[in-house]
């Protein structure tokens, strides 16, 4: 008899401690859940904002216009992931490009270009040291890249031959943002005709 009420007993300390931690699960399910609801970053609207950001109008812009293969235009040190246009009429292109080598990986900058003409570049994504690669995303050291790319190539730094002075104590930073502003480059001049006829528009 006394045997036959331990078990119960167990059993019912067995049960209880079940049904405890299914109610912690349930319930730790639901905090995340809920915070990553009000923490989560929308990759879509993170570019919609960012775009905006970047190009003033107040029409749109297109949904990406890279085809499967367009990737192709970038090379192993940086490559292009978006190519967006402006609704307003305009042939300028808005390249979203990332370029390696930088201090922490890599780093990611939104172009615009019309009529081989880079117009700025701005910064999307860095995870550089604050007062160190962050200083590669200034303006005035972005100003830089701004000019015709019709009969260039692409950029170099000062210390490989080019134009580009590297920011000082930062120079992976530097690097990986040429890689990134080439990629952008080389793909417009590869497709520049196909981005335009997607956006609506002709290289006339």
């Amino acid at each position: 008899m006394e045997k036959e009420k331990k078990e119960k007993s167990l059993l019912k300390d067995v049960i209880l401690t079940t049904l405890v931690l299914v109610l912690i699960a349930v319930i730790a399910g639901g905090l995340l859940a809920a915070v990553n609801k009000f923490t989560h970053i929308d990759e879509a609207e993170k570019l919609s904002a960012k775009l905006a950001s970047v190009y003033t109008t107040d029409k749109g812009f297109t949904s990406n216009l890279m085809d499967g293969s367009s990737i192709s235009g970038a090379d192993a040190s940086g490559s292009v992931l978006g190519a967006y246009m402006p609704k307003d009429g305009t042939r300028n292109v808005i390249l979203h490009a990332s370029g390696k080598g930088a201090y922490k990986g890599t780093v990611e900058i939104m172009v615009i270009i019309e009529d081989y003409n880079i117009k700025s570049v701005a910064k999307y994504v860095s995870n550089e040291t604050p007062g160190l690669g962050s200083k590669a995303f200034e303006v005035e050291y972005l100003d830089k890249y701004k000019g015709d790319i019709k009969d260039i190539d692409g950029f170099e730094l000062a210390k490989n031959g080019g134009t580009i002075d590297a920011v000082s104590g930062a120079t992976k930073t530097s690097t990986a943002l040429v890689n990134a502003v080439n990629a952008a480059v080389k793909y417009y001049k590869d497709n520049i005709d196909a981005i335009l006829k997607a956006g609506g528009q002709t290289n006339e």
